[in-house]
């Protein structure tokens, strides 16, 4: 893996390198196999439901809780 710092140590490398797009060109990226991504997507996009569902699920509890504590105040005042 790259380090700035290591590859200032080792290599002499200066405080900004130059990132060209030849540069990064020649840089190996690991990709996971198409089937890896797609199941990664879905995946991804099975966490993203299920966080606007709990955002929903949040905002009735929140909303649940206000009435609660109201019927609470009510009913000892009254």
């Amino acid at each position: 893996m790259f380090n700035l710092i290591s590859c200032r140590k080792k290599y002499g490398c200066p405080r900004f390198l130059n990132l060209s797009m030849g540069n990064i060109a020649k840089f190996v990226i690991p990709v996971p196999p198409v089937a890896e991504q797609k199941r990664i997507a879905s995946k991804v996009e099975d966490l993203l439901t299920l966080c606007e569902q709990l955002k929903i699920n949040l905002a009735e509890a929140s909303t649940t809780k206000v009435h609660l504590a109201e019927a609470i105040v009510d009913n000892t005042l009254n």
